[in-house]
């Protein structure tokens, strides 16, 4: 994993998937900006 934090766009492909895994799909759990949560929402 920290082999994957050396290259942002590689760490979140991956932990995207793993977040939205680990909510079952549902965002609004999940602590996000609020900037981020308006742009992922849309």
């Amino acid at each position: 994993m920290i082999v994957l934090a050396w290259f942002p766009p590689l760490w979140r492909a991956v932990m995207d998937h793993r977040l939205l895994a680990h909510y079952d799909g549902d965002l609004t759990r999940a602590n996000l900006h609020p900037p981020l949560r308006r742009r992922v929402t849309a």
